[in-house]
């Protein structure tokens, strides 16, 4: 019997296929724009599969008990108020658990350390936050907490999927490098930032601003950076670090760390919420 883990980002879908707690397989495929595909590309990956547990990770917030997407719906439209479980119990796939992404990468990343006051940085397609907090995720009063990539950084700036203008993950994604690496005329993304172009620069000491903003309002004992943009650039960490020092103020102790799970956190955490579930029914029966 298995467990799986499904992390559907902007651009990839990924299973992750797991026995014994222990991630055996990861299957991808690509993330298709209209929300009903999507339903039939899990229908089509989950086949195979005889399953005990079954969690989603998907960006956009979340509405927990009827499985749905609720408030933002993340990059692929139509999806915001899509209820996603109610089209998959209509496959027969049975889900336990749809939750944020960058909260499911969090838990994963939690299962294996003892600190509290946790933030993780998704700087991927987009950016997306959490936050772990007194032994559990921070939600909030309507359980959407934490969407710091809709913090507006920049006054009628570019336009973000959500409908403001100027918001964070517009400039500091890992897809926004990724477009001024290019424009630049480089391919790695650690040859980007040792260059002296004043577009990387800038992406460094804006995002460095940024998350001292974020450090000063939280007081985390860790910040977790994970994404696309390590993989873009696996020196963001430590660059990013030395900007938040050199341009901080006092409270400022950059305590930056890379996410140890990569981009599987998000897998990980989907599958641990869903064993959760599980074992809280079965508690209850």
């Amino acid at each position: 019997m298995y467990d799986l883990g499904l992390d559907i980002g902007g651009t990839t879908m990924k299973l992750g296929i797991f026995r014994g707690g222990e991630l055996i397989r990861v299957d991808r495929a690509p993330t298709p724009k209209d929300p009903n595909q999507v339903v039939n590309e899990i229908a089509r990956m989950v086949a195979p599969f005889d399953y005990e547990a079954f969690g989603i990770a998907t960006a956009g917030t979340v509405n927990r008990e009827k499985k749905a997407l609720s408030d933002l719906g993340g990059n692929i439209s139509g999806w915001q108020g899509y209820g996603l479980g109610e089209a998959l119990a209509k496959r027969g796939i049975r889900l336990d658990v749809l939750e944020n992404d960058i909260n499911c990468a969090l838990v994963g990343e939690m299962d294996n350390r003892r600190d509290d006051h946790v933030l993780y940085v998704g700087m991927g397609t987009g950016i997306g936050g959490a936050f772990y907090s007194g032994g559990e995720l921070y939600l909030g009063s309507r359980g959407s907490a934490m969407e710091i990539g809709h913090i507006v950084v920049e006054k009628g700036g570019v336009l973000c999927a959500c409908g403001q203008r100027g918001c964070a993950e517009g400039y500091f994604s890992a897809r926004a490098f990724h477009g001024l690496m290019k424009a630049a005329g480089y391919e790695r993304g650690d040859d980007f930032l040792a260059s002296n172009e004043a577009s990387a620069q800038a992406f460094i000491d804006g995002a460095a601003d940024y998350l001292i903003g974020l450090e000063n309002v939280l007081n985390p004992s860790a910040i977790l950076i994970g994404g696309g943009m390590i993989t873009y650039a696996p020196s963001i960490v430590a660059r990013l670090k030395a900007a938040m020092l050199r341009r901080g103020n006092g409270n400022v102790r950059a305590p930056l760390e890379p996410a140890r799970l990569g981009n599987d956190g998000g897998m990980v955490g989907a599958m641990l919420l869903a064993k959760k579930e599980r074992r809280g029914r079965e508690n209850h029966l």
